[in-house]
């Protein structure tokens, strides 16, 4: 039997940890004001899918163990930094072509594969799973119950993204960044580096 009452106090913790900008949000939203809605929506279901890799980790207890593994933190946030300044460089890299925008889609990496790595390489969704779902779930927890909340963690990112991709892939809002396309691409880098040199300092201190 599903205990419904845990999945319902769960919703609020993820939803305010989607709607929170991070490199999976801009990530998605890059790809979607460049390409349209169907490279975000593959984009969101690669994040999805790193989402649901993590939350199968923690109902098998795997994931608390892992956060607290310090030297395998450090190496997390070492790929995922260098991952998220490769990025960066791409995305810059872009800004300073005068190739046409299907010239630039030809040359961009799998967008579901972008977003995977993006959220497998986040340290911060192994601590987040680890943390919550020892707390949330009980060893008398159901099988049910643990895997609505592994689809239940897969779901709602799937959704949210790809809301976020279908606004950002209107006529209108594309048309807007074509006009803006480098000036975007340079901010967009700039964000994205910045989180990859956050990780790579933060793994210091690991």
């Amino acid at each position: 039997m599903i205990d419904s009452i845990a999945l319902v106090g769960l919703v609020p913790v993820f939803l305010a940890a989607m709607i929170s900008p991070g490199p999976d949000f801009f990530i998605v939203s890059q790809t979607a004001l460049s390409r349209g809605f169907a490279a975000g929506a593959w984009t969101a279901a690669g994040i999805a899918s790193g989402v649901a890799f993590y939350a199968a980790l923690a109902v098998l207890g795997l994931a608390y163990v892992l956060s607290q593994a310090a030297w395998l933190t450090m190496v997390i946030k070492i790929a995922g930094g260098l991952y998220l300044l490769w990025l960066a460089w791409k995305m810059l890299q872009s800004s300073s072509t005068t190739a046409s925008s299907e010239q630039l889609s030809v040359r961009h990496r799998n967008p579901y594969l972008t977003g995977l790595l993006s959220n497998l390489t986040n340290p911060k969704v192994v601590v987040f799973f680890g943390s919550l779902f020892a707390a949330a779930l009980t060893p008398q927890a159901s099988l049910a119950t643990k895997l609505a909340m592994i689809g239940m963690s897969a779901v709602l990112p799937l959704l949210w993204f790809c809301f976020v991709a279908a606004c950002l892939a209107l006529p209108a809002v594309r048309e807007r960044y074509q006009s803006m396309r480098d000036a975007i691409n340079r901010i967009g880098g700039v964000i994205i580096g910045l989180f990859g040199i956050k990780l790579l300092w933060s793994a210091r201190s690991q």
